[in-house]
């Protein structure tokens, strides 16, 4: 039998192994210098800040959780708050419109 506590923490070479074939090196400074700038923004919205900027990440958000954790960058557990990029959204969203009711 294999031992599983072995298996289910690659070692760090590995990782970086994994890093090179669907993580560029100009995507990982991008993104290095995304978390720098905001060390508590969530992972998925680095991905979609990577999206916008035309250059889609092929890494998972968890991929992304687990190299924040190499890099020491990882943020606290819990819900995130409203970020920069939210509140755009609200912000361009349309308040629905109320319907009128014409009486005569």
């Amino acid at each position: 039998m294999l031992n599983t506590a072995k298996q289910s923490k690659p070692s760090a070479v590995n990782q970086a192994l994994l890093l090179r074939h669907k993580f560029t090196v100009t995507q990982q400074e991008k993104v290095l210098k995304i978390l720098k700038k905001n060390p508590g923004i969530a992972s998925s919205v680095v991905i979609k800040k990577m999206k916008n900027d035309h250059d889609p990440l092929r890494i998972t958000e968890r991929h992304l959780n687990r190299i924040r954790v190499l890099w020491n960058l990882s943020r606290g557990k819990g819900r995130p708050m409203l970020t920069d990029l939210k509140k755009n959204n609200l912000a361009e969203m349309e308040k629905p419109k109320k319907k009128r009711i014409n009486s005569r």
